[in-house]
């Protein structure tokens, strides 16, 4: 099963895709929570960010549609 299937399951991932534009990867996401609620239920939040090709005088990489994405999960 690939990210993009996966995406396409989960409640609201059609509109991260659509957003971004392209199917996210999280892997340079900052991780701002992750919670353990119990034993049947969990939270992860990140900040997430396209990053571009284009980059601005100092040098850096211009990052563009910044959000914070929560993924909650429910055994």
């Amino acid at each position: 099963m690939t990210v993009k299937s996966v995406l396409h399951e989960i409640p609201g991932g059609d509109a991260v895709v659509g957003w971004f534009g392209r199917t996210p990867r999280f892997h340079d996401a900052k991780l701002l929570e992750i919670n353990f609620l119990n034993r049947a239920t969990g939270l992860l939040r990140i900040h997430a960010w396209n990053m571009t090709s284009e980059v601005d005088a100092d040098g850096y990489f211009i990052l563009e549609k910044h959000a914070v994405v929560s993924l909650l999960s429910m055994v």
